[in-house]
């Protein structure tokens, strides 16, 4: 009995003394979690703290005046008042950066409110003793997600929001809960137990994903075949390692799906880990190997034969009488695609440099003249200007005349790029069309920033004062709601006179990019392509979009003049449609009737103000400075492309517009004495 009631007392002892250093063990295992728990959490308020001063300094800094750029500044006088528009240059502030800065501050913001709910879930007592029971860690947390893991492994993934918490196993599983309680506590440790046993069971295929690069076999494939070798891991789902061909074109993705268990070959399934490795190595094999200096090589070349093949480059050799030799010739430091003029004068060649892949314009000796690396703007043109007398002006005053005169503005972000005037002469029952570059330099900046700065009905105004035309009405329309304009009306025919060639404006035509390239005739456009017409100005100049601009307005005015003339109801309907995407003081019942009034008016001008008529070009260094070009050296700033008119005289475009529309078009010559008439290189 004695034996007995010992060894009852032993193994009570014993129960009791494993009992205490089982919980010594938790607290000690606790302890550990906590000191990991308050480290994090220090560097989360170091974070949130660094985060609120970039705010504050933001705020500080807004608050000091900043937005108030934005805002339009006070005017003195009336609104034609010449005072109310200052002598100075426009130089606001860049209003980009203001609604940058706007969000930076949701951003900063955002990111205080995702580090309060980490913070709070890391505090969050069950939570953190739900963490030591099953043995998890913190192995990572930002932004609004916390990764859970269990020594190396992944375990789980928390997404947290201001309404819920969503807890995502590596596995599939999940649940979503208002907040952490105990039911997620309870997800978390009986999916720890699952998850632990499914890794244990793939663990000798995740410890092969992780070191198949490594091994000998592999590696010796790699360094021959110059494969690139990259793993993404990030994915709680899947692992992945990929082997590239050096120009990744070739591709072999060695995948586990930590879900299944499943290891794949570009996406075939294999069985354990050999099988695995010896379709890996057969895959490898078959990977063709590149040079560094052939990956740069291949590029080049491509690049140069889609532009040899492309119809806009085709056209632009042939109109200068060019070809290139359908044969490549090959040499050490060079690839060479020979350029011919005619059938045996061979000109020059465009030549890959074998070492780095640039390529070089070389003459007929290959002898390389200069790196397409150099080359960069558009096609340049020089051309004689006219040097217009200010005496050509001296007795002229503009007349008031009737009719109608709109302005018409092309915006892009808010940057009045495109600058028309259609003005409408019952007299001769003729519609006018003035385009107005955007670098006409106007009491001290461009003429757009007035746009940016006062708004369209200042923009008007002043229009209207430089023209000698009182402008009635305006349209504004945004680049791209300019697609969706055209494409309501059921697009627009426009005749190019001459072919558009442009290499820097991209297209992609069935699903192939080239360059934008439009033969001479008629053309129908519809949304996306008026706007490329309209935009492009590479092998032409700012005018001469201007003028393809006036083409594309005056094909939607015919269109809208020939329903107008046909149904009014249509017509009223599809103004109405137009009016939601354009911005203007005009009602829909304005333009229907102005629409029925001059529907028939079918004889139109057209007029640029250029350097070839009224305007000069310089630089704003060169203008404020009254030096020319020759007379300053290289280190003197020359400023921005400007246009001015000539001799500075503003009535001289008040003048020309008189003329455009008395006479219809204006020669120059006629109006000029012989002796003022004189070429001059700005």
């Amino acid at each position: 009995m004695k034996k007995r009631d010992t060894l009852l007392r032993s193994l009570t002892l014993g129960l009791l003394v494993i009992l205490t250093l089982a919980s010594v063990a938790r607290e000690l295992r606790f302890a550990q979690l906590q000191r990991r728990h308050d480290e994090l959490q220090t560097r989360i308020v170091d974070q949130i703290r660094a985060t609120a001063d970039v705010v504050e300094a933001l705020q500080n800094t807004l608050a000091g005046g900043g937005i108030s750029a934005l805002r339009e500044p006070e005017r003195r006088g009336g609104p034609d008042s010449a005072e109310a528009l200052p002598d100075e240059a426009f130089s606001p502030r860049d209003p980009i950066a203001f609604f940058r800065a706007v969000d930076v501050l949701i951003g900063a913001e955002k990111r205080r409110q995702q580090a309060a709910h980490r913070e709070a879930l890391l505090e969050d007592p069950r939570f953190m003793q739900t963490l030591a029971t099953t043995g998890l860690e913190v192995e990572q947390s930002e932004e609004n997600r916390i990764v859970l893991a269990r020594g190396n492994r992944r375990f789980f993934s928390i997404t947290l929001d201001p309404e819920s918490i969503e807890i995502s196993t590596v596995h599939g599983q999940s649940i979503r809960e208002p907040q952490f309680g105990p039911v997620s506590a309870a997800f978390l440790t009986t999916e720890a137990g699952t998850i632990e046993r499914h890794m244990r069971r793939i663990e000798p295929r995740i410890d092969y994903l992780r070191s198949a690069s490594e091994r000998r076999d592999v590696r010796t494939i790699v360094e021959q075949r110059n494969i690139r070798v990259s793993h993404e891991g990030n994915n709680q789902s899947r692992e992945t390692v990929r082997f590239s061909s050096a120009d990744l074109t070739q591709t072999v993705e060695l995948s586990l799906d930590l879900q299944s268990g499943q290891l794949s070959i570009n996406r075939r399934a294999t069985g354990d880990t050999e099988e695995a490795h010896e379709i890996l190595l057969h895959a490898l094999q078959q990977i063709t190997a590149i040079s560094d200096e052939e990956v740069v090589i291949h590029r080049s070349r491509r690049e140069l034969e889609q532009m040899i093949g492309d119809n806009g480059f085709q056209s632009l050799l042939a109109a200068r009488g060019l070809r290139i030799h359908e044969s490549v010739r090959e040499a050490p430091h060079f690839i060479y695609f020979d350029i011919y003029r005619g059938s045996q004068d061979h000109v020059g060649a465009f030549g890959i440099q074998r070492t780095t892949g640039d390529i070089w314009i070389m003459d007929q000796g290959d002898v390389p003249i200069m790196s397409l690396r150099r080359l960069s703007g558009g096609v340049s043109a020089t051309s004689d200007e006219l040097r217009i007398p200010a005496s050509l002006t001296t007795d002229f005053q503009p007349v008031e005349r009737s009719g109608l005169t709109v302005l018409l503005l092309g915006a892009n972000e808010g940057v009045a790029d495109s600058i028309m005037l259609a003005h409408v002469d019952p007299s001769q029952h003729r519609i006018h069309f003035f385009s107005i570059p955007r670098d006409l330099f106007y009491r001290g900046a461009r003429i757009n920033s007035i746009h940016q700065r006062f708004g369209t009905g200042r923009m008007a105004t002043e229009i209207g004062r430089i023209t000698g035309l009182t402008v009635d009405h305006y349209v504004k329309v945004d680049m791209y709601a300019f697609i969706d304009v055209i494409n309501i009306l059921g697009g627009v025919t426009v005749t190019m006179e001459e072919e558009l060639v442009d290499p820097t404006y991209r297209v992609r035509e069935n699903g192939v990019w080239g360059t934008l390239y439009y033969p001479p005739g008629r053309h129908h456009l519809d949304g996306v392509a008026a706007l490329r017409i309209a935009r492009s100005r590479f092998t032409t100049t700012d005018f001469g979009r201007a003028r393809r601009q006036q083409d594309i307005v005056d094909a939607m005015r015919a269109k809208v003049a020939a329903l107008g003339l046909r149904d009014v109801a249509t017509l009223y309907a599809l103004v109405n449609r137009v009016m939601s995407y354009v911005e203007t003081d005009l009602s829909a019942v304005d333009i229907v009737r102005y629409v029925q009034q001059y529907a028939r008016y079918r004889n139109t001008s057209h007029h640029v103000l250029s350097t070839d008529n009224v305007l000069f070009a310089t630089y704003s260094g060169l203008h404020y400075s009254g030096k020319t070009e020759d007379e300053v050296d290289a280190d003197f700033d020359l400023g921005a492309w400007i246009l001015l008119p000539h001799e500075e005289n503003w009535d001289l475009i008040a003048w020309f517009v008189e003329r455009a529309i008395e006479d219809g078009s204006v020669d120059l010559e006629k109006h000029l004495s012989v002796g003022h008439v004189s070429s001059l290189a700005y």
